[in-house]
């Protein structure tokens, strides 16, 4: 049973209380005019690919006993986070980068495909689950995770290590010739916001200078709660930070209302292969920080989306509620400017000028 938000401040039954907490992590792969990979890993069902086999990567706790039973699926949740955070992460030391890292590995591993990049999450997941078998109820939590890119995505296609089969994003369907497809994947695919990530981050072939800016430009300011936040390089900075496959991206700037900054790729010798330089205006101060939560940042997360424009900022064109966001580029990634502009009720409140491109 998924644990579902209409579930959470009703009382857990006496009679599924779990005696086991376990976990999985999921990598999703969407191939554009093809759709969702899905692998037949177990004989009756359809999921995607659950690489967490070795035992020693998990987090799994036999025997657990809850001590009250008067709770909420909410505050069952929040002790299985607690147990998780103290004994997972924190003694063990599986950060959620480690296990993003060991995801990566394992897929790579599996299919032969060389170096795999992850560069969303969806929803995570809780789950009640009886074992017949061992007879006892297990809370397991699915953390997912999407990949846009593979060294070898033709040899991914044609792997046949499990039998594999596409499931497209507007298909009604729960089951693939008989065979049924998982829960988690069809209540993932309920969501509007987790569909829209497969379809921004199709799995691509070989790593891109363009790639890796989309990955860096999404993991960083536009996402309000980046942990890539790292130490001021120079006085009155704040500085974003972004590592993936050896490179490095680093926007550092300065101001708030009134800004000016500078975004530098580092390729794996740390060589600065490519910047660009922005200095935006709030034209109304009293609206600087809704502007930026309403329209800017949620535009900005959209980066590569909108192929009328350079992958530098947002899309063209990004509606929410009052607010227009609009960007307008010229040239290539190779050299290039752009004009962003933001305004409420058609009224122009923000303008933000960038150019830049390779550096030899």
């Amino acid at each position: 049973m998924i644990i579902t938000s209409d579930l959470l401040d009703k009382k857990v039954p006496l009679e599924m209380f779990p005696t086991r907490l376990d976990s999985a992590t999921n990598l999703y792969t969407y191939v554009d005019g093809k759709g969702l990979i899905l692998y037949n890993v177990v004989p009756d069902t359809w999921n995607c690919l659950y690489t967490f086999y070795e035992l020693n990567h998990k987090f799994t706790v036999d025997n657990y006993e809850f001590k009250n039973k008067d709770i909420t699926f909410r505050e069952m949740i929040d002790e299985y986070k607690r147990q998780y955070h103290k004994i997972y992460e924190e003694k063990s030391g599986f950060t959620k980068e480690k296990r993003k890292d060991i995801l990566i590995s394992e897929y790579s591993k599996t299919f032969d495909v060389g170096k795999v990049n992850i560069c969303d999450e969806l929803d995570c997941i809780y789950e009640l689950k009886y074992s017949k078998s061992k007879k006892v109820w297990t809370l397991y939590y699915f953390e997912n995770y999407v990949a846009d890119r593979v060294d070898n995505l033709e040899k991914l296609l044609e792997q046949k290590i499990y039998k594999q089969e596409f499931l497209k994003l507007d298909e009604d369907v729960d089951n693939i010739d008989g065979t049924e497809i998982i829960g988690n994947v069809l209540h993932l695919l309920k969501s509007g916001e987790n569909k829209n990530k497969l379809l921004m981050n199709k799995l691509e072939e070989a790593f891109s200078l363009e790639n890796f800016l989309i990955c860096a430009k999404k993991s960083t300011y536009a996402d309000a709660d980046s942990s890539s936040k790292t130490s001021f390089s120079r006085v009155g900075s704040k500085d974003y930070e972004f590592k993936s496959d050896g490179m490095i991206y680093h926007d550092t700037y300065f101001g708030g209302t009134n800004f000016i900054g500078e975004e530098i790729v580092y390729n794996e010798e740390n060589v600065p292969i490519w910047g660009m330089n922005y200095y935006g205006v709030t034209l109304e101060d009293n609206l600087s920080e809704e502007a930026m939560d309403k329209a800017l940042r949620p535009a900005l997360s959209q980066v590569g989306s909108d192929r009328s424009v350079l992958a530098v900022r947002g899309p063209s064109i990004f509606l929410n509620d009052e607010y227009k966001y609009t960007f307008n580029s010229q040239g290539d990634i190779n050299c290039f400017s752009g004009i962003e502009e933001i305004y409420k009720d058609d009224k122009l409140i923000y303008r933000l000028d960038c150019h830049g491109g390779l550096i030899k």
